[in-house]
Parts: structure tokens; C-alpha cells; sequence
């Protein structure tokens, strides 16, 4: 089961409005999917990042299914929780950020921690990775916009 752009934010507004309990889950996948969009080919293209979501996928697709016609049950919050840990570890693999779910705090903390985490994975890994390929021009505006990154925030 894949679910393209459009479907995934049709699901989010869906069941924001439809079924508020289970929004967490769908954003999370749509959290995903722009992380994988920031970080990689696209969504269509990077099989890895979408197949660490397939299961995920494959229950919002049932929950949307139940929403519109009444078909099939709703999946349980359970079933939704065990298809997170294969996009977790996918993210760690790749030193991409984790995405989480609503309950999960998210405060303006945790929301300035994730992206010094995003600045020190461009610092250590994509910098050196653009010296490397000899697109040097681009390695340094991304190390001004580090220095200024961190000025802003104090880092």
C-alpha cells in the first residue's frame, strides 16, 4: 500500500475532522513525508523512507475507509503505535529527524531542539558531503547559514 502526497493530506484533513483521535497518527505520516521531502528525492522516489510507512499507510487507508463508508473497523491505537518503530529506526538510520506524535510534547523546546539537531546534521554530514562532491560554493552559503542559525537562537 502506497498513499501519494494528495491522499496523505486529504487523510489529515479528513480525520482531523472526522475522527480527532487518531489526527496524531496521520500527521505523523505527514510529518514523514515532509521530512522525507527536505531530505531526499521526494516522497515518490525514496523507496526506503515510504516502505518504513507502508504499514502505517495501510491503516490510515482502513481508518479512511471506515470514515467515508462505514466499511471495515477502525484500527486500534495499538495496531497504529507498532508502525511507528520502522520509521524511527528508518529515520535514525539515516540521521533524519523523528518525527512525533501530538501527545509527545512538542514544545517550543523540543521544536528548537529538533532543528539544531537538522543544523548539526548539515554542519557534520551534508557540508563536508558538497566539499567532497566539489560543489564547494554550496558548502559554504549552508556554513554562513549555520553561523547565522545559531546567532539567532544562541547556539
Amino acid at each position: 500500500m502506497w498513499m501519494n502526497e494528495g491522499e496523505v493530506d486529504e487523510a489529515l484533513a479528513v480525520v482531523e475532522r472526522r475522527a480527532p483521535e487518531y489526527f496524531p497518527y496521520v500527521k505523523y505520516l505527514s510529518d514523514w513525508r515532509d521530512t522525507i521531502n527536505r531530505n531526499s528525492d521526494g516522497w515518490p522516489y525514496w523507496t526506503a523512507g515510504t516502505r518504513c510507512a507502508s504499514n502505517l499507510m495501510v491503516l490510515v487507508a482502513k481508518l479512511m475507509d471506515s470514515i467515508r463508508g462505514g466499511r471495515g473497523e477502525r484500527p486500534t491505537k495499538k495496531e497504529f503505535d507498532r508502525t511507528l518503530t520502522p520509521i524511527k529506526s528508518c529515520a535514525t538510520r539515516h540521521k533524519l529527524p523523528v518525527p512525533t506524535l501530538g501527545d509527545e510534547g512538542g514544545s517550543d523546546d523540543d521544536v528548537i531542539k529538533d532543528d539544531m539537531e537538522f543544523v548539526g546534521w548539515v554542519e557534520g554530514t551534508l557540508v563536508p558531503d558538497l566539499k567532497a562532491s566539489g560543489t564547494v560554493e554550496t558548502a559554504k552559503d549552508f556554513e554562513r547559514l549555520i553561523r547565522i542559525i545559531k546567532r539567532l537562537v544562541g547556539a
